[in-house]
């Protein structure tokens, strides 16, 4: 990878965060952080990342995880998103819907930070092809 590319983090445990920094660093990413979904908007108003890394874990009665997904697609539609899920794997489908569209993946925690590479480097490769 050449000059660095800016990665979006959002994670709400801090040692996770501290490393998906480290490992995102690593591969040559420069890396935005932040602890939660509201955070990670504010970074998205100021720059928007070459990909986003992100565990949509949001508090019980707020925004659900589909409602941020569809607002991501309509603003940023050419964003790839790496979602880190908590729950019971999902599909894609769960939260892309059933178009299967490039530059979407779902990785159930917990996950091996190899898998996490690899499915980052492939949903930025899939946009890069296809522009």
């Amino acid at each position: 990878m050449g000059a660095a590319r800016v990665i979006l983090v959002v994670e709400e445990h801090p040692e996770l965060r501290q490393v998906l920094r480290d490992t995102f660093a690593a591969d040559g990413y420069e890396v935005r952080m932040a602890r939660d979904w509201q955070e990670g908007e504010e970074v998205l108003r100021t720059q928007v990342p070459a990909l986003l890394v992100a565990d949509l874990a949001v508090a019980p009665g707020t925004t659900t995880r589909e409602q941020i997904i569809r607002r991501l697609r309509q603003d940023f539609p050419q964003l790839p998103m790496v979602v880190l899920d908590e729950g019971e794997f999902r599909h894609p489908e769960v939260y892309f819907g059933s178009e299967r569209k490039p530059g979407y993946r779902v990785l159930a925690k917990p996950f091996r930070l190899r898998d996490l590479i690899l499915a980052s480097r492939d949903v930025v490769g899939q946009l890069e092809d296809i522009s």
